[in-house]
């Protein structure tokens, strides 16, 4: 792949500019809709870090009040048997700790299996659709560590993930939004400076589009599968399949699930379904794994 790839797939000058118009109403109500999400999942996180404290504390005050029966009855030995299981015991966590980002992080590394996320729609969004996608890169990278870090798979079964078109804004975004993301196993891909170990002339690039007529069956190692990088709420539509088009060579595909769920998916949910069909799963269990259920269609 040459300069037209630079040019092409992750300039972003070919990017669709958003039309004017007044917000509609569905489109208001879609984001309350999410506002209201966000809320209630920043509640349930408050709820569960409480839970978590409070178990934490249960656990200290009866460790503390049985040391404390085994000193005040001279029992020396089951004084200093305590407290050296209670350090084994913190040792031995520490060290799975580490073993399994060591792990995730060797697998993400190794990893056969290639997604780009082409964010060359970013100045084309506006400041709360920019922090959306933030958050969807951040829960990719999650998800693909999360498989990464399994023991029963390997490198094989895992994707290592790369962003193509990050401007500065997208970097500063990342910045506030996720701490200590620049020392993620995550491959960036500039315009200007393309990593040829993340996107070579080996590679057959595929598009996904949920207006693809070709369907993805089998994830293939010879394939990067790229991912608009756009939260537009129905602004720019067909975008990324246009891009796709003016690629030489390029294809474009559907996941297969437009039975089982809506077409519009976020950027990470359909990271998920990738990662899951890699693991082996098929694409019917990939969307009951990866999805939510409001995205289930009903019957």
């Amino acid at each position: 792949m040459g300069q037209w790839l630079s040019t092409m797939l992750f300039g972003a000058d070919h990017a669709i500019k958003p039309s004017c118009g007044q917000v509609s109403r569905n489109q208001r109500r879609r984001e309350e809709k999410q506002k209201r999400r966000e809320e209630l999942h920043a509640q349930t996180k408050i709820i569960k870090k409480k839970q978590r404290e409070e178990a934490k504390a249960a656990r200290q005050t009866n460790f503390q009040q049985r040391l404390q029966s085994a000193i005040d009855a001279g029992d020396v030995a089951q004084r200093d048997a305590m407290i050296t299981a209670v350090r084994e015991a913190r040792a031995e966590h520490v060290k799975a700790a580490q073993e399994k980002r060591d792990r995730a992080r060797s697998n993400l590394k190794n990893a056969v299996l290639g997604v780009c996320i082409d964010c060359a729609w970013w100045e084309h969004m506006n400041e709360q659709e920019q922090k959306s996608l933030v958050k969807q890169i951040r829960f990719c990278y999650a998800a693909a560590s999360k498989r990464a870090a399994d023991e029963e798979l390997g490198a094989s079964a895992c994707i290592w993930l790369s962003l193509a078109s990050a401007s500065p804004g997208w970097e500063r975004q990342m910045d506030k939004t996720c701490d200590g993301w620049r020392s993620w196993a995550l491959r960036i891909v500039s315009d200007e400076d393309i990593d040829h170990e993340s996107v070579s002339a080996s590679r057959t690039l595929v598009y996904l589009s949920a207006d693809a007529d070709d369907e993805l069956d089998v994830l293939s190692p010879d394939e990067l599968y790229v991912i608009g990088g756009i939260v537009d709420r129905n602004r720019l539509k067909n975008a990324t399949i246009d891009k796709a088009r003016r690629i030489p060579g390029c294809l474009v595909k559907r996941i297969p699930v437009a039975d089982l769920t809506y077409r519009v998916l976020t950027v990470n949910h359909v990271f998920d379904l990738l990662v899951a069909r890699a693991a082996g799963s098929s694409w019917e269990a990939a969307c009951a794994e990866a999805l939510p259920k409001r995205k289930e269609k009903r019957q």
